[in-house]
């Protein structure tokens, strides 16, 4: 590894791109490198293609007198920031020419999800700091706890006839009464920050196995985080869906409310349609022809990607070099102007774009995660301690424009997601537990919202913890197990 230091003002950090992970779901070993792992309402359209007539002034200016005034002003600028300075970027970037193996795991790490055979769902954190809603998260994972989805509640068969797999029947009833076995949780912190002293015991073990980079508002590295833990998450064959959050997200649903809503779901809970609110400026000339104009997307940072998207995504290297190098909040000299492009809120939905993908993403900008941009700017609205009340929960966050359901319907919601699951007990029998998932594995399929509808919300600051976790543990909302 080697340390590099930039000029934010002039350039961004350079970083190897990752290398391709072949065949990730065949078992094989694959490569990458070390450092790998205004809101709109988007509705699907026609595509736009660029034409060479509206950027044709780019190439005339990079190849012209343009670059070379660029230079002088280069040379001036990088004076200024010497003498006045600047903000400086540091982090830990990787050898271009060191790779590290990713194994896939042929059997899932948990007894309970392999040995009934369900899918799980990763949950993952980006956190920029302290995890505000640690204790909330903790609480909200408890409701989980012993709860198998009705569907795959029957052990799956062994060769010889009996029932289980793998492992004693009375084994597998302890390895699924502990505990829940629905979620996992994987957690990248900023590589700045001393782990110790901003995550306790539990929180740091979700760390241990996420290769860890410097993060910074607006800049690239929050892409190589998000795949880090991407990377980390992928590693399990049960995990199937994958969800980032950040520090300020709070749950606004039960943990097996959101399962449901996720698993039924078969898109991928990110925009990768055309809208009109793209940021095409932010695009440039340079990107071509490995990210053209009429791919260019926009979506919220915080998805939730089915498995074979988050494939895709691991394998990629060409788009995730070209926003590397030109997706850049910076000064741009050849076209005299400031640029602001955040490769967080491009580079997913564009990758997926020029896959051919639109159509297995979810048509709308918010997805997944609520968030109040009434107040317009750069970023969304940050909730204080006196914002915090179950009618915002129940009236704003829950219910929208997007997804206009009732009280009524909410609790129904809930109501079905239960009776989805069934809970192991050690008086159980397999006998009984096959009956029950053969004669209502239909419930699985009746927890369904618009695709508008939102599963967390945030920015939820340090202040509301305290307020968020009371709200939450309210029987009225049912979002803690009562």
């Amino acid at each position: 590894m080697k340390r590099s230091i930039s000029l934010s003002c002039l350039s961004t950090t350079k970083v190897s791109s990752p290398q391709s992970l072949g065949d990730i779901e065949g078992g094989k070993t694959a490569l990458l490198p070390p450092g790998s792992g205004t809101h709109s309402k988007g509705k699907p359209f026609h595509r736009r293609h660029s034409s060479s007539s509206s950027i044709g002034w780019r190439d005339r200016q990079y190849y012209g007198q343009g670059r070379t005034r660029g230079e002088q002003w280069a040379r001036v600028i990088l004076i200024l920031c010497i003498l006045g300075g600047c903000l400086i970027f540091t982090g830990e970037q990787p050898e271009a020419d060191v790779i590290r193996s990713i194994q896939i795991m042929s059997l899932s790490e948990d007894g309970c999800a392999e040995g009934l055979g369900f899918p799980k769902i990763a949950l993952l954190f980006l956190l920029k700091g302290p995890l505000y809603h640690a204790r909330t998260w903790e609480r909200w994972l408890e409701g989980a706890s012993g709860m198998v989805p009705i569907e795959h509640a029957c052990p799956r068969q062994k060769k010889n006839g009996t029932l289980g797999v793998g492992m004693d029947d009375e084994l597998l009833l302890d390895e699924c009464v502990v505990g829940q076995h629905v979620y996992n949780v994987h957690v990248h912190l900023s590589a700045e920050l001393d782990i110790v002293d901003v995550l306790d015991d539990t929180w740091r073990q979700y760390a241990e196995n996420v290769t860890r980079v410097v993060t910074k508002w607006g800049h690239h590295s929050l892409v190589e985080a998000t795949r880090n833990l991407l990377m980390a998450a992928f590693k399990d064959p049960a995990n199937q869906r994958f969800m980032l959050l950040s520090e300020s997200h709070i749950p606004i649903w039960d943990a097996l409310t959101v399962y449901r809503l996720n698993m039924n779901e078969q898109r991928s809970y990110i925009n990768s349609w055309w809208h009109d609110d793209m940021n095409e400026n932010r695009w440039t000339r340079k990107m071509e022809p490995v990210v053209p104009l009429h791919h260019w997307r926009k979506s919220q940072q915080w998805f939730s990607l089915i498995r074979s998207h988050v494939s895709i995504i691991l394998q990629d290297k060409k788009v995730y070099k070209a926003f590397h190098d030109h997706c850049v909040y910076e000064w741009d000299f050849d076209n005299m102007k400031h640029r602001k492009c955040f490769s967080d809120e491009h580079y997913f939905a564009t990758l997926l774009s020029i896959q051919g993908l639109e159509g297995e993403t979810v048509p709308f900008y918010a997805t997944n995660t609520m968030v109040d941009w009434s107040e317009g700017g750069a970023h969304p609205r940050s909730f204080r301690a006196e914002d915090v009340s179950a009618d915002r929960i129940k009236d704003r966050l829950r219910s929208h424009h997007d997804c206009p359901i009732t009280r009524e319907e909410q609790k129904t919601t809930q109501i079905r997601a239960k009776n989805s699951f069934l809970p192991f007990q050690k008086k159980l029998n397999f006998q009984d537990m096959c009956r029950q998932s053969r004669d209502h594995k239909d419930n699985a399929t009746h927890v369904k919202l618009p695709a508008g509808c939102a599963c967390f919300a945030r920015k939820f600051e340090q202040d509301t913890t305290d307020a968020i976790f009371r709200l939450l543990s309210d029987c009225d909302l049912n979002i803690f197990a009562c």
